[in-house]
């Protein structure tokens, strides 16, 4: 009997397999780094508007007038409920544009994006209400308003992140 064809046969299979595992380990590491690559991006979108929401913050903080954090008052500055039904389908496009006042790991992640002073990072002020007499023990005169500051990462590029600051502010 001739068995030389059968061994043929099974190196060939033995090959195959070999072949399909190697493969698949390329797959498998090909979108291991897609994960990480997107989870890094995810990491800096969350980094790139905490950075607009505390610049917002910082501003409300040390505005003087109460009244112009009015909703309505300024064209980024929302009633809680338009807020929450607004940003629930899309983000309006009239939000603060925040430029320059960056720190350098800010700075550099923009340049290494290409959007380097272009309208990125946005803010927004809603729902700025009285809270005399709330949670807050603070006499009825003391003028303490409540709002959330919105920082928005919004690049068509390297997607969307915002985050929400709830600020109890003293008038």
């Amino acid at each position: 009997m001739d068995r030389s064809g059968s061994v043929l046969v099974i190196v060939l299979l033995v090959l195959m397999l070999i072949s399909i595992g190697g493969i698949s380990a390329i797959n498998l590491a090909v979108f291991e780094s897609q994960v990480i690559r997107n989870s890094g991006l995810y990491r800096q979108n969350l980094f790139l508007a905490e950075t607009a929401a505390q610049t917002g913050a910082r501003i409300v903080l040390n505005e003087r007038d109460p009244s112009r954090l009015l909703p309505g008052e300024r064209d980024w500055i929302w009633g809680m409920d338009d807020w929450l039904s607004r940003a629930g389908t899309s983000l309006p496009d009239n939000g603060y544009a925040v430029f320059g006042d960056f720190s350098e790991e800010t700075l550099r992640i923009l340049e290494q994006r290409g959007e380097a002073g272009k309208d990125t990072l946005r803010w927004y002020a809603a729902g700025w209400k009285d809270v005399s007499g709330e949670s807050i023990r603070v006499s009825n005169n003391a003028g303490w308003r409540k709002g959330i500051v919105v920082g928005v990462y919004d690049s068509r590029r390297y997607g969307r992140a915002w985050v929400e600051i709830g600020v109890v502010k003293k008038f």
